[in-house]
């Protein structure tokens, strides 16, 4: 439990508070202006970026470099792609301190989700807690990102991201039974949608932002 609160909690070094899981991108495209719509793009992105994650961060029995690529592979934007490795490295630097393994060292900067489950497994949490943080992140960073950035009511914030729990524990769910039941990382989950592809590459491109990605 302490390990899975110490992973949870923002207060932990782990480089996702600069970085707003596309919120700014979609801010800035004058998509999201309220609790309503963030509401509906944290459904979205929980259906398709949160299962992957929770997916690769519950996968166990493969080979880490194998996870890697295929979740590079299901990031076709290089902005997104480079956001992730670089919270996978944060999660990395303060984890292998926390929980120190031999799997750390296989790769110097993975991405997010292969960071998590290499986290999960060192510090003896089981599939479904590592799929059910990686959604978890994607909801808390959207979420503080959009208050930082738009001057939402944290309470309201605070109530929806409660509201998705429900939506957010399926997802963990669906992901743990694809991780179980892939034969190869090949055949994990690929679900997602080009819009935020395509702002991403836009946000990396903006000359003044506030998160980097």
């Amino acid at each position: 439990m302490l390990a899975a609160l110490l992973l949870a909690d923002a207060r932990t070094p782990l480089g996702g508070h600069t970085h707003s899981g596309g919120v700014e991108a979609v801010v800035r495209d004058g998509t999201l202006t309220g609790v309503g719509d963030l509401e509906t793009f944290l459904r979205a992105r929980i259906r398709t970026a949160g299962l992957v994650g929770a997916a690769f961060a519950a996968a166990r029995g493969f080979a880490i470099g194998e996870l890697d690529t295929e979740f590079g592979a299901r990031t076709p934007s290089p902005a997104l792609r480079a956001a992730s490795r670089a919270q996978g490295a944060a999660l990395r630097r303060t984890g292998s301190r926390m929980w120190p393994a031999p799997e750390w060292e296989i790769l110097r900067r993975p991405h997010l989700p292969i960071a998590l489950g290499i986290a999960a497994v060192a510090s003896g949490l089981d599939q479904a807690q590592a799929a059910e943080l990686s959604v978890h992140h994607l909801i808390g960073g959207a979420c503080s990102a959009a208050i930082r950035l738009l001057g939402l009511d944290p309470l309201a914030v605070a109530a929806l991201s409660a509201g998705l729990a429900s939506l957010a524990e399926q997802t963990a769910a669906l992901g743990v039974s694809a991780a179980n039941t892939a034969r190869t990382p090949a055949e994990l989950p690929s679900a997602s949608t080009p819009f935020p592809d395509v702002l991403a590459q836009l946000h990396e491109q903006s000359e003044v932002s506030l998160f980097a990605s």
